[in-house]
């Protein structure tokens, strides 16, 4: 998704008048992304990124049902379309995770505060732009945002263009559909997962998005090491591992 050009502009007309800066190069210790949901997603996303890999270097199609390196093998078959019901929630009608977020990063009420209404409008500049694309309410889709968002602030990579966005939501989808992963969530649970993805990302976009604009070279550090931090603390592998591709996520090592 190409953020910067969309989310960022919404965000910052949602939060126009709310400083931000000082309370975000304050708090560089990485988010809480902890909980057994969100680190089986991770898992499973994770374990498909190695398995694609794998299967490249062998000259598999990786989205094939079955395929074979040989010279003279079948061509694989395109697989099914995954039913990915399971990862959509009904919203609730209200962000449910958002205050407590806030309270935990904020370190006054006046910053919980900033840091909510920071919070909420990404989520509603998100929400915006998911919808646009198909995704409303969906939890690949915060992954997507989550992995290509933070994966590309710590390598300093150009903004994702909207098809490979969509290709890295269509790849998580499957790696977790085709692990029944999330069948037993509740919506309740899918949307605090959600929340806890997009809003933590959004505020590590934000800053980063707004040190390249000031040319601050501290606070873009700062901002990619939060990135990558996000990384660590979900999947548990060191944040150099991780890099986007065309086709996807690709995984280097196993570091835990």
């Amino acid at each position: 998704m190409k953020s910067s050009r969309v989310i960022i502009p919404l965000l910052t007309l949602c939060i126009s008048n709310v400083s931000t800066l000082a309370q975000w190069r304050s708090n560089q210790t990485g988010f809480n992304y902890n909980n057994p949901m969100s680190s089986l997603a991770a898992t499973m996303v994770m374990n498909k990124a190695r398995e694609d890999a794998l299967a490249k270097r062998l000259g598999v199609n990786p989205n094939s049902t079955r395929g074979s390196a040989s010279a003279g093998a079948t061509p694989a078959q395109p697989s099914r379309r995954v039913d990915d019901t399971a990862l959509r929630f009904r919203f609730s009608g209200t962000y449910v995770k958002t205050p407590e977020l806030a309270n935990q990063v904020g370190s006054t009420p006046a910053e919980r505060e900033q840091y909510l209404k920071i919070m909420n409008a990404v989520l509603d500049a998100f929400g915006q732009q998911a919808e646009k694309l198909g995704f409303r309410n969906d939890v690949a889709a915060a992954l997507a945002f989550f992995f290509g968002e933070n994966i590309r602030i710590y390598r300093g990579l150009p903004d994702l263009p909207d098809q490979q966005y969509v290709n890295l939501r269509n790849m998580i989808a499957g790696a977790i559909a085709s692990g029944g992963g999330l069948g037993n969530a509740t919506d309740r649970q899918k949307q605090e997962m959600y929340e806890v993805l997009v809003a933590y990302t959004g505020i590590t976009q934000y800053g980063y998005e707004q040190a390249l604009q000031i040319r601050n070279n501290q606070m873009i550090k700062d901002a990619r090491q939060l990135a990558g931090q996000n990384l660590q603390t979900l999947t548990k592998v060191s944040p150099d591992s991780w890099n986007l591709t065309s086709d996807g996520l690709t995984v280097t090592s196993a570091d835990h």
